[in-house]
């Protein structure tokens, strides 16, 4: 799957594809190379990290409600 990320103000194309059995993500460089996500995003990579982390915990309590569970 092709997406774009912002590096340094200029946008940057990479393919990304699902690892399911490893639960990851494998992301590669407009020559096909595996690169890591801090090669992707340069020092973004925890601020990338935050964001998914937080979407994922409102994702996750969203979910609770609709099943009418109740979260800590």
């Amino acid at each position: 799957m092709s997406v774009s990320f912002v590096k340094d103000g200029n946008e940057q194309r990479f393919y990304i594809e699902a690892n399911p059995q490893f639960k990851s993500v494998n992301i590669y460089d407009e020559h096909s190379r595996k690169i890591t996500l801090h090669t992707a995003l340069g020092n973004k990579t925890m601020d990338a990290m935050k964001v998914t982390h937080k979407v994922n915990e409102q994702q996750q309590q969203n979910h609770a409600k609709k099943n009418g569970m109740r979260l800590g």
